[in-house]
């Protein structure tokens, strides 16, 4: 075969394998229309479990029947689970002032335990949601300071 059929056998081929292509696209379009709604409704499903389990570990860490690690966490997957869904960029501002509130909140809570008698690991526990406090808020001014122009 010569260069030029070659040349002729690769655009036949391109053609055909376009034409495939263009055939089968209203298709992909369905499908990645269903693939976005049911990621959607797992991503709303998400938020409703992590809504529960924050509401949930703050009301046992308040008895004193679980540590304050899961809290934090509540807390963090709970903002992770907001912040999937957000639908402006400003939004994502509000989400993250509410994770600095609720861990400005136990971590005040928490601060309380170190005035009484201490059963032991309260400064552990106090510097831990600390940390936690600061890298919202850090997260926070870096999301600020991305918004803004």
């Amino acid at each position: 075969m010569t260069n030029r059929q070659w040349l002729a056998c690769g655009v036949c081929g391109l053609t055909i394998i376009c034409a495939t292509a263009l055939n089968d696209a209203p298709a992909a379009a369905d499908s990645r229309a269903e693939l976005e709604a049911e990621l959607k409704d797992l991503l709303k499903q998400r938020l409703e479990s992590a809504e529960f389990a924050w509401s949930e570990s703050r009301a046992s860490y308040d008895l004193g029947t679980i540590t304050l690690e899961p809290v934090i966490e509540a807390a963090q997957k709970l903002a992770a689970a907001q912040l999937a869904l957000l639908v402006k960029p400003a939004e994502e501002l509000e989400i993250l002032g509410k994770l600095v509130e609720r861990l400005k909140e136990l971590e005040e809570q928490v601060k309380k335990t170190l005035e009484g008698p201490q059963r032991g690991g309260e400064l552990r526990n106090y510097h831990t949601v600390r940390r936690e406090r600061l890298s919202a808020e850090v997260s926070l001014l870096n999301a600020k300071l991305n918004a803004s122009p």
